[in-house]
């Protein structure tokens, strides 16, 4: 409802500059007026379309969590080794 009434809040500033410029074209005060009443709501409006609403709803991640990884028991054998190697 916001975004509705703020698009066509911009349309009518767009309009009333340019009504401000065509009606009064030899008068730079209008001119300047009207301009900068079209420049703002062009303005208004590139914002609005380059940056859309927020969804209303949080977004849900999935997450995947992976396996864990197993020990490997190398350590173990070398030990084994260096122990037989001392007995002998």
């Amino acid at each position: 409802m916001k975004r509705i009434f703020t698009i066509i809040l911009t349309f009518i500033v767009l309009v009333l500059g340019a009504l401000i410029v065509f009606t009064n074209p030899a008068d730079p005060a209008a001119i300047i007026v009207g301009m900068f009443f079209v420049s703002v709501s062009i303005l208004n409006l590139a914002i609005q379309i380059y940056f859309p609403p927020s969804p209303e709803q949080p977004v849900e991640l999935k997450v995947v969590e992976e396996p864990m990884k197993e020990i490997s028991k190398a350590p173990e054998k070398i030990k084994k080794s260096r122990a037989r190697r001392k007995k002998r």
